[in-house]
């Protein structure tokens, strides 16, 4: 995943994230969707809306969860 133009990660917390759990994240939404292509359409979806409440997602308990809950 590519941060938007003119957006910054600024400490890297979001891409170390997006790095550590985009795989399992991946795997748990196509196993509720049961397509991996509109799986991988929601996942997008749901980092990319993570990563505009950051502040507000780093802070849950489970993030990787969060993603997972907004993209199913």
């Amino acid at each position: 995943m590519t941060l938007p133009a003119g957006h910054q990660d600024a400490d890297g917390a979001f891409e170390a994230f997006y790095g550590d759990c985009k795989d399992r994240v991946l795997r748990a939404v196509i196993a509720s969707t049961g397509d991996a292509h509109d799986a991988e359409d929601c996942a997008a979806e749901a980092f990319a809306r993570a990563y505009s409440r950051w502040s507000e997602v780093s802070g849950c308990r489970s993030p990787a969860a969060w993603v997972v809950r907004t993209a199913v």
